[in-house]
C-alpha cells in the first residue's frame, strides 16, 4: 500500500510540475531551450543529468571547507534565491548569507524561471573571476550584485523540491 502511495505521490508531483507554464520552456517550437525533468526523485523534480544520490553538504560549509586543491563533483544543497529570467539557465544557490552561481553545464540543460526554495546540485564547486561584460550579462538576466570574485558550481544535475 505505501508503494502505492509513493508510485501516486510522485505522479501527482511530476503532473503538476509539468503543468507549470514555466516548464514548458519559452517557445512550444523552440526544443533547445525547453525545461525538462530528467526523473523524479522523493517526490522533488530532477534537471539534467540522472540523479546521483549521496549526502549532500551545505553551500556554506561547501565554500568554507574549498581548498581548491583537485575539486570533486558532489552534492551541495541550499536554496534558490535567483534564476536566469530569460531562459533558466543558471541559478544562485545560497545557504546562511554564502551563496555560489550554479551554471548548468554551458547551457546543457534549464529549470523553470521561477524556481525558488530548496535545491541541491550536483557538480563542482570553483571560485571564479567574472569580467565586468559577464557580470552586466548576468545582471541583465536577473543576477543581483554579483561580485569580481564568486564561487561557481559547474552543475551536471539539479534537484529541486
Amino acid at each position: 500500500m505505501n508503494r502505492l502511495k509513493l508510485s501516486l505521490h510522485a505522479l501527482w508531483t511530476a503532473l503538476a510540475v509539468l503543468s507549470c507554464p514555466a516548464v514548458l520552456g519559452e517557445s512550444a517550437t523552440d526544443t533547445s531551450e525547453q525545461v525538462s525533468i530528467t526523473e523524479v526523485v522523493d517526490g522533488a523534480a530532477v534537471f539534467g543529468d540522472a540523479w546521483p544520490g549521496g549526502e549532500a553538504m551545505t553551500i556554506d560549509q561547501a565554500i568554507d571547507q574549498n581548498t581548491e586543491t583537485a575539486p570533486a563533483a558532489r552534492v551541495h544543497s541550499g536554496r534558490i534565491t535567483q534564476v536566469c529570467q530569460k531562459k533558466g539557465c543558471w541559478m544562485i544557490l545560497e545557504k546562511d548569507g554564502k551563496f555560489a552561481r550554479v551554471d548548468f553545464n554551458s547551457h546543457a540543460f534549464f529549470i523553470p524561471r521561477d524556481s525558488r526554495g530548496p535545491a541541491e546540485v550536483y557538480g563542482v564547486l570553483t571560485l571564479k573571476t567574472l569580467s565586468d561584460s559577464k557580470r552586466q550579462h548576468l545582471a541583465e538576466d536577473g543576477a543581483e550584485g554579483l561580485p569580481e570574485q564568486v564561487w561557481e558550481l559547474v552543475a551536471t544535475s539539479v534537484k529541486i523540491g
